[in-house]
């Protein structure tokens, strides 16, 4: 659940080592947003949501583990007041539809809008204060 007085809390689930780094650096840059933890696993990622109680989690959809999907389920059948960002290569309208139907309120394709990012957890950010 998101608190107006802090800064947004975000989990990041991404499996390329690489891409996360990059993100958190990124996101780095940001007084507004805090990485408070980046997994590259469903498993791990669940367990930080458990964890952490995050405002954001920012999800890939291709994993070791199975898919961003499965994350985006677990955050709807639970009704936790996560927000899901989906941050994938998958730029398919089944994708799209998918997420979206689980929950998801951003789906950004990495090769095009991975610098959006932070610009979307700064409006995410405004609209709760």
């Amino acid at each position: 659940m998101m608190d107006t007085t802090d800064t947004l809390r975000v989990v990041l689930l991404e499996d390329s080592a690489p891409i996360r780094h990059r993100l958190k650096k990124l996101l780095a840059e940001h007084a507004h947003v805090r990485v408070v933890a980046d997994t590259s696993s469903v498993q791990e990622a669940l367990q930080a949501l458990a964890e952490t109680a995050p405002d954001v989690v920012i999800v890939d959809i291709d994993l070791p583990d199975g898919t961003g999907m499965d994350l985006l389920r677990h955050v709807y059948h639970h009704r936790l007041r996560i927000v899901s960002i989906v941050l994938t290569n998958y730029d398919t309208p089944e994708f799209r539809l998918c997420c979206k139907a689980l929950g998801a309120s951003h789906y950004l394709v990495k090769s095009e809008e991975f610098d959006q990012v932070p610009e979307v957890l700064r409006q995410l950010q405004m609209a709760r204060g």
